[in-house]
């Protein structure tokens, strides 16, 4: 018997339960609606603080004018679409139950349309960590990638990974997708001749392990140097100082993309059935899994002082403007705000250069 796999996203459609452990039908639809209503209530908000982070990174001079800018936009527009289309496209249908009936295709392109999106994600995040490593570590030969063409080649490189693992569920080698009997959603299973413990090891590597273990090579690394510069210098620079802020931040969101990822995957491949027999449980896991676009600009408005800066600037702009505009009618913000912050290129000292990237965790 093939048992579905986790999709390396967020609703993780593995095992839905199907055991005399089972909630009564009245008790399954309440958590059902309850799960539903947190996870687009959660989502919504997510939704507006990404919009609110887009806003501040390309309004505010000191974030905007930073050389990993366009690699934190970059990021922040996949949490935006995360939490905006995929979030909804993908637990709506697991709501809504396996009766409803879906578009013929809508399992089959989900991975290359929905899916891809994660996988982007997660390198994206991966390629932004490592370049605030080589920021950390070669600060005076940085400016080699923090010109347009590397800055270009690497937003592009997320999206050439992301879609080659996910061609081959979309034309069915090795794995494909199907709506699952169970849940309702889209879940991955092997195709013949494939094992379901292989495609999950392949897509835990390639999607979570990898990129997740080189993040966390990058930021412990970056801290460890970070706090080893804040005891050494007897004079402790604003820069080395801004660097042990954001160091924190980056630490503090990678526990946080960790704690929503792994609970479903370890609950899969240590406690399978212990998992298919708690409803509550896997709907708890569907929600972490789905709360961490939502949720993360929590980490970076109160971890970092930057962003407290900018967040804080702009919205001092836009009320000003909707004084401005007599009945409040609000205009837009200009395009650049004034910051106290020193990462201005051509505004650097020589312990500056080491803060040139700002990274987005």
């Amino acid at each position: 018997m093939n048992r579905s796999l986790p999709a390396p996203n967020i609703e993780n459609p593995s095992i839905w339960p199907n055991s005399s452990t089972n909630p009564s039908p009245d008790d399954h639809s309440r958590q059902l609606i309850c799960w539903i209503t947190a996870v687009l209530a959660t989502n919504v908000f997510g939704t507006v603080a990404n919009a609110i982070l887009l806003l501040v990174l390309t309004a505010h001079r000191p974030l905007r004018q930073s050389a990993s800018c366009a690699l934190i936009v970059h990021c922040i527009i996949i949490d935006l679409y995360s939490t905006a289309v995929v979030v909804p496209v993908l637990t709506v249908p697991v709501y809504l139950g396996p009766a409803f009936p879906l578009p013929r295709d809508f399992c089959r392109f989900q991975p290359l349309i929905i899916y891809s999106s994660y996988a982007a994600s997660m390198y994206a995040s991966c390629v932004l960590a490592l370049h605030r490593l080589l920021a950390t570590l070669i600060p005076h030969r940085f400016h080699v990638l923090t010109g347009r063409r590397p800055l270009t080649a690497m937003i592009i490189f997320p999206w050439v990974v992301a879609l080659a693992i996910n061609i081959f569920p979309t034309v069915e080698t090795g794995i494909r997708t199907v709506r699952s009997p169970l849940s309702g959603g889209c879940t991955f299973t092997a195709v013949e001749g494939w094992s379901n413990q292989q495609v999950f090891l392949l897509l835990s590597t390639l999607g979570y392990y990898l990129p997740t273990g080189l993040m966390g090579v990058s930021y412990t690394v970056i801290l460890v140097k970070s706090c080893r510069d804040l005891r050494r210098r007897k004079r402790k620079s604003r820069a080395l100082l801004r660097r042990i802020d954001i160091s924190r931040t980056l630490c503090l969101s990678f526990f946080w993309h960790c704690f929503t990822i792994y609970p479903g995957i370890i609950a899969l491949a240590f406690f399978a059935q212990e998992y298919a027999g708690s409803f509550t449980g896997q709907l708890w896991i569907k929600w972490l899994g789905s709360s961490f676009s939502a949720i993360n600009p929590i980490f970076l408005c109160c971890s970092s002082s930057l962003f407290q800066q900018g967040i804080k600037a702009v919205l001092r702009k836009m009320f000003r403007c909707q004084r401005a505009n007599g009945e409040g009618g609000f205009m837009g913000v200009p395009e650049t705000l004034e910051g106290s912050s020193t990462l201005i290129r051509g505004d650097f000292g020589e312990d500056d250069v080491e803060m040139v990237a700002i990274s987005k965790y």
